[in-house]
């Protein structure tokens, strides 16, 4: 063994080591006792210090108390103390704490601290006058180990030594505070006498985080005072904590604990403890918040109804319904809680309540049955939809609404002619567009509104076809259709009103005809929205079909507002011909401004992929707009182009090709048939592009249907049309090698491996006129097989009237 730094002992090391793990676990009793002989021989001698060190800590894992004698003397080693100390702590007998209290009264400074530290983890309790001395004495470093050391005994000592510290910092403060907690709260669970006041006074100047930790490890009956103690502490922490140990408490008597001192507590402390017992869950309280209901506090009345509902569930539901008559706090709180409760039978027992209730009282019941989902109570709730009271009657309505029984739809339809109140007919519509949406047999629901009509007196006509309206069905768009020549005008405006909300896309072309046949303006702008409107929710159109729809709809609009409405839907879809179907509109001066706009749209919407088109119409829109926030948005967009433009991303490829033993740089050479002109036997396939990722121009070759594999090549080709002969810069990346032809010509060669970036190689190439032939060999040594190209000026701006196309 060496001292650190002076030669490699690393395989002794870990041989020793090996022998201590072996000897103190799993070897004879002699095989440990020769090894503890070895190491306390060797520890005899002179020794440099990161030697001995090594050697106490194997004399750590394996020692008994025949190390003690020579961990003892080396107690007051300077250089090794410390790992005498610890070896001593894990021994842990009788003969290392006699051990370290020989050392104690000689060592001084830091080795007496460590002593000190050990004997406290020890709890040795024959060494606590003396700490209880040095706790007390002048040297400030020892009385900071002594301290926590007569905390971990217990000793009595350590209280009055704590209370005559002066403490320097915050940090002292905390940590003296935590070592006070700890020793009251043992003797309180040893039952010693004014101990948890002791406890509850200390904590009440410790930091919050002290009595959050103090409260943490509160446990059964005796803990109650202290916890209940700091339901009103000044820190909110604090109180949360108090609040979840008191609700967590376990121990047989803890409830009936809390409700020993329910009566005599506070007002604040009533509100507290009432809600603990709702959440502990114990019916056993049940009586007790049952009473508090009627307590003198609102605050305590207001507690306790979220804890008899909690508690009592069934059994509250009768206290909680005569406080519906109040109109405060209360009342809304026992609304809440009885809507919480969600129980059939205590829903029976709401629904019962109805008949015995004011009307008031009537309502608030069937708000609770539909607030809380009581299906089962639908009955209860249509028997109340021809009360004489309104509100009742508009409650039952709302109830109907919510729960939507199919039930409800006879006394439904009785009741309309019955209704004066516009509120109470809009109620009733609702409810029974809601019944009928819900209904399984959409055709047999409107088929009895559809029988009710020829009966129904004029606003009651115009009530079920608002309806019929929110349903759709050929049959009842058949009856709308006719209403629309109607004699009364208020059937007629109805009827259109109907149509402004068809759900049915089936209609549109029919509703489109009403459209262009009415002669009011207000009727026509009905028609033509909910046309507009059905048109972009029908999931079957595609998008060709909806713009030729939305231009068929344009022929028939009055107002410019429309036509401002159908650009921005045409601007929405992703379809090839909207660039220049808006582009008509660039020339109407009431127009251009939302032609640009939608076509700002469609370019936002195509980039990256699509900057071509993009570019496209974002010069369209610049060149016709002369609003300058659309100017603004068009130049962003631009510049946004611009960081796409020229990407190569129509190819096809062909491969893989491999020769046997042969790897990456050396496939590079090697000529494939897609080099060899008119090669026979080259199958190539168009290639995927990504679309769920910005790298729109990263060709992935292991996405390939049978390509991915180590040591491949694939090659990929596209055309380039140019308008005239001209300079241009090819910026390629490849992963790996890359070989790269021009009209047959090879203009650029990289035989490495790298992971493909855009922009890797720029290579100087000449386009001529017409029609030019990019071909890319790419040779994949493993994993990543990929690459990109770009098509740049040589000063790496824009190239114009290019295109980069392989047609079909």
């Amino acid at each position: 063994l060496v001292e650190a730094g002076a030669g490699d002992d690393t395989k002794p090391r870990m041989a020793l080591e090996g022998l201590a793990w072996y000897t103190g676990s799993s070897g004879t009793p002699a095989q440990r006792a020769a090894y503890i002989e070895v190491l306390t021989a060797a520890l005899s001698k002179d020794r440099q210090p990161g030697v001995k060190a090594f050697l106490i800590r194997q004399l750590q894992l394996v020692g008994d108390d025949s190390a003690v004698p020579t961990l003892g003397k080396l107690l007051l080693d300077a250089e090794v103390y410390d790992f005498a100390a610890q070896a001593l702590v894990t021994i842990g007998s009788d003969a290392a704490r006699a051990a370290l209290r020989a050392a104690y009264s000689e060592a001084q400074g830091p080795c007496r601290i460590a002593i000190i530290q050990a004997l406290g983890v020890l709890r040795d309790s024959d060494s606590a006058d003396r700490l209880a001395e040095d706790a007390n004495g002048p040297d400030r470093g020892i009385q900071l180990a002594a301290l926590p050391a007569l905390a971990n005994m217990d000793s009595p000592a350590f209280r009055e030594a704590a209370r005559k510290f002066e403490c320097q910092t915050h940090y002292e403060r905390s940590q003296l505070d935590a070592l006070l907690f700890r020793t009251s709260a043992h003797a309180a669970e040893e039952g010693e006498p004014e101990a948890e006041a002791a406890l509850t006074a200390e904590l009440q100047s410790a930091d919050p985080h002290i009595r959050s930790a103090a409260l943490s490890s509160a446990a059964g009956v005796k803990s109650i005072d202290l916890v209940l103690s700091f339901l009103a502490d000044e820190d909110a922490e604090v109180r949360a904590t108090a609040t979840n140990i008191a609700i967590s408490l376990q121990g047989e008597g803890v409830t009936a604990a809390y409700l020993e001192r329910l009566p005599k507590a506070t007002e604040t402390g009533r509100v507290a403890l009432i809600g603990i017992l709702g959440k502990r869950g114990d019916a056993a309280a049940l009586s007790a918040v049952l009473k508090a209901l009627q307590d003198e506090s609102p605050a305590v009345r207001l507690a306790a109804v979220e804890a008899a509902a909690a508690l009592g569930r069934t059994a509250a539901v009768e206290p909680l319904i005569k406080l519906l008559s109040d109109d405060g706090d209360l009342r809304a709180a026992a609304q809440r809680a009885l809507t919480n409760i969600r129980d059939e039978q205590a829903a029976a027992q709401i629904a019962g309540a109805l008949s015995g209730s004011p009307p008031r009282v009537q309502a608030r019941l069937l708000q609770i049955l539909a607030d809380s989902h009581a299906v089962e109570q639908a009955d209860a709730i249509c028997g109340c939809l021809e009360k004489e009271d309104e509100g009742v009657r508009l409650a039952a309505l709302r109830a109907v609404e919510a729960l939507a029984p199919s039930s409800a739809l006879d006394p439904l339809v009785r009741l309309l002619p019955k209704l004066e109140n516009s509120e109470q007919r809009e109620a009733c519509e609702s409810a029974l567009t809601a019944v009928c949406r819900r209904a399984p047999d959409r055709v047999a629901v409107s088929g009895k509104l559809l029988a009710a009509l020829p009966a129904a007196r004029a606003e009651d006509y115009c009530s079920l076809l608002r309806v019929l309206g929110k349903l759709g069905g050929a049959e009842a768009f058949q009856t709308v259709r006719q209403a629309l020549g109607d004699s009364r005008s208020e059937v007629v405006e109805a009827a259109f009103r109907a149509l402004s909300t068809w759900p049915d896309p089936a209609a549109a072309a029919n509703i489109l005809e009403v459209a262009a046949a009415c002669s009011e303006l207000r009727h026509h702008v009905l028609a033509l929205r909910a046309y507009v409107r059905l048109v972009g929710a029908d999931q079957e159109l595609s998008a060709a079909d909806k713009l030729a729809a939305y231009e068929k709809c344009i022929a028939h609009t009055r107002r410019v507002d429309e036509r401002k409405l159908l650009l921005s839907r045409i601007g929405e879809l992703p379809e090839p011909r909207t660039i220049s179907v808006l582009q008509r509109f660039l020339l109407d001066d009431q127009l251009r401004n939302e032609a640009g706009a939608a076509l700002l749209g469609v370019a936002e919407r195509q980039l990256p992929a699509g900057w071509q088109r993009a570019r496209q119409a974002i010069w369209l829109a610049l060149d016709a707009v002369d609003d300058d926030a659309l100017r603004e948005r068009g130049k962003t967009l631009l510049a946004r182009a611009e960081e796409y433009e020229g990407f190569v991303t129509d190819w096809q490829v062909a491969g893989p090709f491999e020769q046997d033993g042969k790897g990456c740089l050396e496939l590079l050479e090697v000529a494939f048939a897609p080099e060899q002109p008119d090669a026979p036997g080259v199958t190539w396939q168009r290639q995927t592009m990504p679309t769920d990722r910005p790298e729109f121009w990263y060709v992935d070759l292991n996405a390939c249907a049978n390509m991915a594999g180590s040591n491949r090549v694939a090659y990929l080709r596209t055309v380039i049309d140019s308008p005239r002969a001209q300079d241009v810069q090819l910026e390629l990346g490849s992963d790996d090698a890359l070989k790269v032809w021009l009209n047959g010509e090879l203009i650029h060669t990289f035989a490495g491996v790298r992971g493909c970036e855009r922009g890797q190689d720029k290579v100087p190439a000449q386009l001529k006129k017409g029609r030019n032939e990019l071909l890319l060999k790419v040779v994949n040594g493993g994993g990543g097989w990929a690459a990109c190209a770009r098509l740049r000026q040589p000063d790496g701006s824009h190239v114009e009237g290019v295109k980069i196309d392989l047609g079909q």
